[in-house]
């Protein structure tokens, strides 16, 4: 069972994560999406002080830099993705927020100069098409709303961020890189409130449950499980598991209400092959720093990822 523990804590977040999607649906119908931001990653930075309080002054322009770079890529690909849920259901958004898992391979060519396999280009072709039938209101029409096409654009943020990860991960330490991650996320979306022109929240307790929950337990805590579990986890399992993301997405979606056409779970399952299958083809036998660098950028995986090791990981 103890052997068990990093798969569980790992299959955990996911759960977390997947059920975010759905919190945030609810939550900004209350509530600003920059004001939502910045109340979920205040709350999330407290609790990653709070955990690595005796290394924080400690910052280095090794993590600073990286630190604020990665935070604006995550700052904007979850604005793109919080606002996007203002027009799609929280289960659309979590399969098309799940592109990032096939196209982190390709994104790769251009900035890591990694090829990326015959399994890779399989994955990608069978989620792109799964994306297309996600996406169709009736027939084969392709249909992206505003709200997938922001979605759309956030998988590719999250796609930058969880190369980028894995590029300077490797080179700081993992609990200042994250806060700083985190702290820049906040700061920029405390700056975004007026310009968005955001009035203040009518607050009652489901709001502030939905955003503790949010900024402790899927901002800070399942981060935390995530770098923990990935310590044990080899990459390409931990990717089959956070392939559940969507999943957990769709099915707690269902649960309140929410449905797709036949077209559409067609679609969701042919996303979710994509996944699995870009993870299945022939590799290489890593060398021991390379096993490293792949926890590192696994961890960024998700609606917040972030690098891996001894503090707290995802969100």
């Amino acid at each position: 069972m103890k052997q068990r523990l990093p798969d569980l804590a790992l299959i955990a977040a996911t759960f977390v994560f997947g059920g975010t999607f759905l919190s945030v649906h609810f939550a900004l119908g209350q509530i600003g999406p920059f004001s939502l931001l910045f109340c979920r990653f205040i709350l999330g930075s407290i609790v990653l002080a709070i955990i690595g309080r005796r290394s924080l002054g400690k910052v280095s322009r090794q993590e600073m830099t990286p630190g604020i770079l990665v935070g604006v890529i995550v700052f904007i690909g979850i604005a793109l993705q919080t606002y996007g849920l203002k027009f799609v259901d929280s289960s659309k958004s979590g399969f098309i927020t799940a592109l990032y898992v096939p196209f982190v391979p390709l994104f790769q060519v251009a900035v890591l100069k990694k090829r990326p396999s015959g399994a890779v280009w399989i994955g990608t072709m069978l989620s792109l098409i799964g994306l297309v039938f996600l996406s169709s209101k009736s027939g084969l029409t392709f249909t992206f709303g505003l709200g997938e096409w922001l979605t759309f654009a956030s998988a590719i943020a999250f796609t930058l961020q969880i190369v980028l990860i894995g590029k300077f991960a490797p080179h700081a330490n993992p609990v200042r890189l994250t806060f700083v991650q985190l702290s820049t996320v906040c700061l920029l979306s405390l700056i975004a409130v007026p310009f968005n022109q955001e009035v203040a929240p009518q607050w009652d307790p489901t709001l502030a449950a939905i955003i503790v929950l949010l900024g402790v337990v899927a901002t800070g805590l399942s981060i935390l499980a995530m770098n923990w579990g990935q310590r044990s986890v080899p990459a390409t399992r931990a990717t089959l598991i956070y392939a559940m993301e969507p999943v957990w997405a769709g099915i707690l979606g269902a649960i309140a209400g929410e449905r797709f056409t036949p077209l559409g779970l067609v679609g969701c399952g042919l996303i979710v092959c994509g996944m699995i299958a870009g993870e299945l083809g022939p590799r290489k036998e890593p060398k021991a720093e390379d096993l490293e660098n792949s926890g590192h950028e696994e961890t960024a995986l998700g609606l917040t990822a972030q690098p891996v090791c001894c503090e707290p990981a995802r969100s």
